[in-house]
């Protein structure tokens, strides 16, 4: 449906049992250019003009996970979710400005 859905709980268990950094991404557009129930994604040439289907791609700052394990489960997904959705809006406002 294009939307950011809840954090799914088994990230935690990676965080606790790894030791690497997380990167977090927003992408926005991929939802309207190709929908899940079509079998191909919908073509936006330059040549025709933006027809709202652009795609923009933002990678945030990596961060450690050491930080997090410290933390609750509940706060872990919130720290997740939040660095995701500021991503994402970035990626929705440089979306914005190419159309």
């Amino acid at each position: 449906d294009g939307q950011i859905h809840e954090m799914m709980p088994g990230i935690t268990l990676i965080i606790k049992k790894g030791d690497c950094p997380i990167v977090p991404v927003g992408i926005a557009g991929a939802y309207d250019a190709w929908p899940i129930q079509k079998k191909l994604p919908k073509l936006n040439p330059l040549f025709m003009g933006d027809q709202g289907r652009s795609i923009a791609v933002v990678f945030g700052e990596p961060f450690g996970t050491l930080d997090l394990q410290t933390k609750s489960r509940e706060d872990m997904l919130a720290e997740i979710d939040r660095r995701i959705r500021n991503c994402y809006a970035e990626a929705e406002a440089l979306r914005r400005r190419l159309k």
